[in-house]
């Protein structure tokens, strides 16, 4: 093989050889972060506290609105590749500035929740426009043997914003639940000024021959598919940390919104702090994407173990940190292991075609997964509602199905061989 993909050998030195434009793809990320997690965190506790909705249906809207958003992964592909990655973030972005300063209103004044409903299916929808070719152009501007910490950088950029966010919206609402989606349309603003001074257009494919014929080559590949699907399972825990807990904790413990807001204060904070040495330090893509899948249902079964004995509130920092130690060693790693076992495998594929295929392919995997994992466990609760050791056994359950699947294919397919560990 070239030794330009023995990328499970990372170097410090690999970060001052990235682009530019990586760091400025990286700061509009945080600036998305910072405004879904300053608003959008706190719809589920909205809906509970102040219109009354049960958990089960809490968990129906975030799973469908989620859902909804699968529509876009279908074509974004297609839309990059005919347009540019900056064109379709350009209007994406433009609409959602629009729709977040509309759902502010509508909350300011007390609409039906009814009334919220279409606008979070369509933010959904133009989430996933945007989300596929921001990281498609972390692809496009960096090599495989940086890859990782490529990505890496990018989540801290993301971290940042989900750091602060939460904890900046949870002292906004005690005044007012419509304030951090004003401030999510202005923070989206500055978005759309990133992208539109500081990144430039890629190359685009307009053969539809040639996307056909890439199509095809693409679903060939064995391997590859069955590694993108079985990380569904990876992608409903990590789900579990948004409307799921969030509704847990407003349910079973008696806190304000700005304690809730530190809960993932903490696991931003942590990802901003350890992304990077971890993935400079963990070099094994494979192991550690598992362990960190395991870390993940470690820290959701401690989440039932504290609850179900009546321990204090504050031990839930310490079930986050573990489950923050999951995200740290497998979200990265699982990006950046996908996307070099399709460079490994697909070398029929125009490079600019394949990082398309692999960004809107995982996010489809991504958006199923959070659309599955808060509606699953949405109904868990209800079901187990006076059993929060039940609720955190069954809810994280497909980490574990995860790991197995996991060995299987990596013993049967000899990916081994593949990476050259």
């Amino acid at each position: 093989m070239n030794s330009q993909y023995k990328v499970v050998f990372l170097n410090e030195n690999m970060i001052i050889h990235l682009s530019s434009e990586i760091y400025y793809i990286t700061l509009a990320r945080l600036f998305v972060a910072f405004g879904y997690t300053m608003s959008y965190v706190f719809i589920p506790v909205y809906l509970l506290e102040v219109k009354k909705l049960s958990s089960t249906f809490i968990g129906m809207i975030s799973g469908i609105s989620t859902l909804i958003g699968l529509t876009s992964w279908f074509f974004v592909n297609l839309l990059s590749n005919f347009f540019g990655e900056r064109k379709v973030i350009l209007i994406s972005f433009a609409i959602r500035t629009l729709i977040f300063f509309m759902i502010g209103l509508f909350i300011y004044f007390d609409f039906s929740y009814i009334a919220l409903i279409p606008l979070l299916l369509i933010n959904s929808f133009l989430l996933s426009l945007s989300v596929s070719p921001m990281e498609s152009l972390v692809m496009q501007k960096s090599s495989p043997a940086n890859r990782n910490i490529a990505f890496s950088i990018h989540r801290i950029g993301m971290n940042i914003g989900w750091s602060f966010g939460p904890l900046l919206g949870g002292f906004l609402v005690e005044y007012d639940y419509s304030i951090p989606f004003f401030g999510t349309s202005l923070l989206t603003i500055l978005t759309l000024i990133l992208f539109s001074f500081f990144i430039k257009d890629e190359p685009k494919i307009q053969k539809s021959n040639q996307i056909k014929e890439d199509y095809k080559n693409f679903f060939n590949n064995k391997i590859l598919v069955l590694f993108l699907i079985n990380s569904i399972h990876i992608f409903i825990v990590m789900s579990l940390l948004i409307t799921p807990l969030s509704v847990f904790i407003t349910h079973y413990y008696s806190v304000s919104k700005i304690s809730l807001g530190k809960i993932y204060f903490l696991n931003g904070i942590m990802v901003v702090l350890l992304q990077l040495p971890i993935s400079v330090w963990f070099k094994n893509l494979f192991y550690s994407i598992q362990l960190g899948t395991f870390f993940y249902f470690l820290g959701y079964l401690s989440i039932g173990i504290f609850s179900q004995f009546h321990l204090p509130f504050s031990c839930l920092y310490l079930s986050v940190i573990v489950i923050t130690l999951g995200e740290l060693l497998s979200i990265s790693s699982l990006h950046s292991f996908i996307s070099i076992l399709a460079d490994k495998t697909n070398q029929n594929i125009n490079t600019h075609s394949l990082n398309n295929f692999v960004s809107s392919y995982l996010g489809l995997i991504r958006t199923i997964g959070w659309s599955i994992g808060p509606i699953f466990s949405g109904l868990i609760q209800d079901f187990f509602s006076e059993d929060p050791l039940w609720i955190w056994i069954f809810s994280p359950i497909t980490a574990i199905f995860a790991i197995f699947i996991n060995f299987y294919l990596w013993k049967h397919y000899k990916i081994k061989q593949i990476y050259q560990i």
